[in-house]
């Protein structure tokens, strides 16, 4: 009956189609129906919810099946899925959001140019599942085989699932979660960013109310993360090229005075005093001096 039950849930979300619907009806739920609705992404029993919720079992119940009447689905899985897809690609902290995203203010010489985020939240859970299975693998250095043989799935299952096809059991997805040690969510994050650009004047900010201070947040820093500070001095010439550090290195630089081209290898971006800009240190990256007495602040984060 459960495998019954999560093998109409893959198929449902591979449709695609099914998937976008409810994620348009997710709005016509009532405030208690969303607190219920969120619940549900962490798999709970009718019973845990309402030991959570403080209502009786039945009442719990009635919540869930009013749920997915209006989200037009079939099982508390289909809508444990969409919650957890929603949970995952649209809270993200401040610095990770999709794709590449570049701020410019006024003091920027080089116009307005943001990148639109690309939309994850359409997206069926199967597609956010075949990017992060490749690049979880990648990142843990294992191959199809090892990855596979851990799991205790044929290499050609993960092969399948890995280019997007395939219809995986729940079972299966937590084999590999174990097998790559990463949390289900992982599964269904979208791509970290490559890289984040804020310039000088743009970012949230807050003020003093006893003195003209400001402080603007520049990067958030994730649970047991360790930082590094340094203050980076170059001139104009040969630029330093640094090879990818340990995995899940994330460089963040101030420009503080002159301008410099820094950034992943491939694309460096051009700062001046002011900007900031996050990359993955993982990756090659480069910091090149454009102007004499060119100083800047670097953090390196390793989690």
């Amino acid at each position: 009956m459960r495998a019954a039950a999560v093998t109409r849930s893959a198929d449902f979300a591979e449709q695609g189609d099914g998937w976008r619907a409810a994620l348009t009806r997710v709005d016509t739920l009532s405030d208690r129906e969303l607190e219920v609705f969120d619940l549900l992404a962490e798999g709970l029993s009718n019973r845990t919810l309402a030991q959570r919720l403080g209502v009786t079992e039945r009442t719990a119940k009635a919540h869930v099946a009013r749920i997915l009447l209006k989200l037009g689905l079939e099982s508390r899985l289909q809508a444990g899925l969409i919650a957890l897809s929603l949970a995952t690609t649209l809270d993200v902290p401040a610095p990770r959001l999709p794709m590449m995203t570049v701020h410019r203010s006024e003091q920027s010489t080089s116009g307005a140019n943001v990148a639109e985020p690309e939309d994850h939240a359409a997206k069926a859970p199967l597609d956010l599942v075949s990017v992060a299975l490749r690049r979880e693998r990648t990142r843990a250095g294992l191959s199809l085989a090892e990855v596979a043989r851990r799991a205790g799935i044929a290499k050609s299952t993960l092969s399948q699932l890995e280019s997007g096809t395939g219809n995986p059991s729940l079972e299966t997805l937590w084999a590999l979660c174990v097998a790559l040690n990463v949390p289900f969510s992982r599964l269904l994050e979208p791509p970290r960013p490559v890289v984040q650009v804020i310039r000088a004047g743009e970012g949230p900010r807050v003020s003093s109310g006893e003195a003209d201070y400001q402080a603007t947040l520049l990067a958030t820093c994730p649970p047991n993360a360790r930082r590094d500070i340094y203050r980076i001095a170059a001139e104009p010439g040969a630029p330093r090229a640094s090879d990818p550090h340990m995995p899940g290195v994330v460089e963040h630089v101030v420009i503080s005075a002159g301008r410099a081209l820094v950034g992943l290898s491939e694309d460096p971006v051009e700062l001046g005093p002011g900007d900031c800009i996050s990359y993955p240190g993982d990756r090659p990256h480069v910091f090149r001096a454009l102007e004499p007495k060119t100083w800047a602040v670097l953090v390196t984060e390793h989690t």
